[in-house]
């Protein structure tokens, strides 16, 4: 196997390291960091935003030191090429899904907003596309940062005052306290594992140098990144249906904060995607942004004229229903790949493109388990998914031991 990345990597300026800490955290800002803590703190209080902060930072930061050299992260992208840009391809749909949601709900309580807001989607996505370089997704990552100040200078109270405490009116069920004993473990295996198969993060680690590469990614999830979701955090209870009033200009500055980040996250994503080896993967890159754009202008205008009525942020069941499907993406299917047919089993020298007997396992699990998450997420009967994850961590014992020294992944 040969490292298509430069012989040396070229040395990096502090100030380039702090870029790619930005285009880190910019590239993971996205509908989950901003907006799955709003549903953990209304069903659990402060607790659910540990469950879904310290995994998530830790596991983000961590790919810094485990992938010690760029040729680890050119391995992993040139072995699991499809899934990477799966993953890439389902996290630009899932943010045109709450594109859609946010744009036309919410966003049309403010109709001299609403205009505004369609296009800052559609030019970020055309923007980090284009572009996709670490100075515009630093640029998105400061405008944000920039939101959070005036959010705080223009709340008329601290959101934080309004977090409920397990309100069952806004949930249908009473959360048991065991519920995050059970929530916690999945939590962990999602955000532990699913950097792995986020291109952007490779396209960090293949330009950096190791000491640096642990710097940009400490710093971009441990310090930026953590202050964005601390953002999302004092956000969260002003989606409790809550009727508006004094707030309207705070709520302003979080709708646009979260469809900038929205569109740097799909332009980054569909750039990354166009970067892959071979010009098929460009024009799909370029197919995908396009069908994200076009589905947005498309949907969200219809959309939003049957939504018009009571002011009120109330999260509506069927678009919770939907975030959490999407979410069984990042819970399920894609860790359960990088644990079962990305890390290497026992004889084999560095990860491998999966053979027929990893993607069975992988597929045996997953449709096992996919049942106990369904209970979990969606019926909200959270101890099921305690034994949809052991399944998934039981399923590894069913893959072969490779020999020693076994084939290096092609480099086509």
């Amino acid at each position: 196997m040969t490292d298509p990345s430069p012989p040396s990597t070229p040395r990096q300026t502090w100030l380039a390291t702090l870029g790619w800490a930005a285009f880190l955290a910019a590239s993971w800002t996205w509908c989950i960091g901003m907006f799955l803590p709003v549903l953990l703190v209304r069903d659990f209080a402060a607790w659910g935003f540990v469950v879904f902060a310290a995994p998530n930072v830790i596991g983000a930061a961590a790919m810094g030191w485990v992938l010690r050299r760029s040729s680890d992260s050119t391995a992993i992208v040139q072995a699991h090429r499809p899934a990477l840009a799966a993953f890439s391809i389902v996290t630009i749909t899932f943010q045109c899904f709450f594109a859609v949601m946010v744009l036309s709900r919410f966003a049309n309580f403010f109709d001299e907003l609403q205009a505004l807001l369609y296009a800052l989607f559609f030019v970020a996505s055309l923007a980090a596309f284009f572009r996709g370089g670490k100075w515009a997704a630093a640029a998105a990552l400061l405008a944000s940062l920039t939101l959070f100040a005036l959010y705080l200078s223009a709340a008329s109270w601290p959101a934080i005052s309004r977090w409920p405490v397990h309100g069952p009116l806004l949930t249908g069920v009473t959360p048991q306290p065991t519920s995050l004993v059970w929530l916690a473990p999945v939590t962990c295996f999602g955000f532990l594992l699913c950097p792995y198969l986020d291109l952007t993060f490779h396209r960090a680690r293949t330009s950096l140098d190791p000491v640096r590469s642990r710097i940009a990614f400490g710093v971009g999830f441990g310090v930026m990144f953590l202050a964005m979701i601390l953002f999302t955090l004092l956000y969260s209870g002003e989606f409790f249906d809550r009727p508006l009033s004094s707030d309207r200009k705070a709520l302003a500055f979080v709708l646009v904060h979260i469809t900038l980040q929205m569109g740097v996250t799909v332009g980054v994503h569909a750039h990354s995607i166009a970067r892959l080896p071979r010009s098929n993967w460009r024009s799909l890159g370029l197919v995908v942004t396009a069908l994200a754009i076009a589905a947005v202008a498309v949907l969200a205008l219809p959309v939003s004229g049957k939504l018009r009525g009571l002011a009120r942020m109330a999260i509506d069941p069927s678009f919770e229903d939907g975030y959490r499907l999407f979410m069984s993406f990042y819970g399920l299917i894609f860790p359960a790949y990088v644990w079962l047919c990305m890390i290497p089993v026992r004889g084999e020298t560095g990860t491998q493109r999966p053979s027929i007997a990893k993607l069975r396992a992988f597929a045996i699990a997953v449709a096992l388990a996919a049942p106990c998450f369904w209970m979990g997420f969606i019926e909200r009967q959270t101890w099921w998914l305690g034994p949809g994850l052991f399944i998934v961590l039981a399923a590894r014992a069913m893959l072969p031991r490779a020999k020693a020294g076994g084939p290096a992944p092609r480099t086509d």
